[in-house]
């Protein structure tokens, strides 16, 4: 486990889904979505299977510590746009 990261025993139901997927091989992505009224929604999803992940649920799996950002984001300052585990 990573310096700093939270036991996987004490998540929530959620975040060991996507925790679980991860190991399986899936890569957590960010994206922004335009919504019909033209405010823009950050959502997250799989790579490669592209299945939907909740917002919050993922933002939790994030803060866990056991995510490995890939260093993706548009500026340097910015967050990644793709996780990995470890």
């Amino acid at each position: 486990m990573k310096a700093g990261a939270v036991s996987r025993k004490y998540l929530p139901f959620r975040v060991k889904s996507i925790l679980n997927a991860m190991d399986a091989g899936q890569r957590l992505c960010k994206s922004l979505r335009l919504k019909g009224t033209g405010e823009t929604e950050i959502t997250f999803h799989f790579e490669p299977s592209g299945r939907r992940v909740g917002s919050k649920s993922a933002q939790a799996a994030i803060e866990t510590g056991l995510l490995t950002p890939l260093g993706d984001g548009l500026f340097e300052e910015e967050l990644s746009q793709t996780w990995r585990m470890g």
